[in-house]
């Protein structure tokens, strides 16, 4: 978990969302290992906040890691259009 919040630096700034709750939890289950759970918590948080470039990128990494490779590439393709210097997409 100490990665991923080196890789978010802004993460602790979230506000006590929804979206902050759900990306929380989604950070929980993927460094876990349970990328079901994860892609359900990232799911929420992007409805939630649909322009945040962290959720956006977790969201594609969870598709990536469940192998589901078509809607990874359509999240990391939609980050890259709103933030083409986020280089961890690539």
């Amino acid at each position: 978990m100490i990665a991923i919040l080196l890789l978010f630096p802004n993460f602790s700034a979230f506000a006590a969302t929804e979206a902050a709750v759900a990306y929380s939890k989604g950070i929980v289950a993927f460094s876990d290992g349970n990328f079901e759970a994860a892609l359900s918590h990232f799911k929420k948080a992007y409805k939630a906040d649909p322009n945040n470039t962290d959720h956006i990128y977790l969201l594609g990494m969870a598709y990536f890691r469940l192998n589901d490779f078509d809607k990874a590439a359509k999240h990391l393709k939609e980050l890259l259009e709103k933030n083409p210097k986020f280089t961890q997409a690539y």
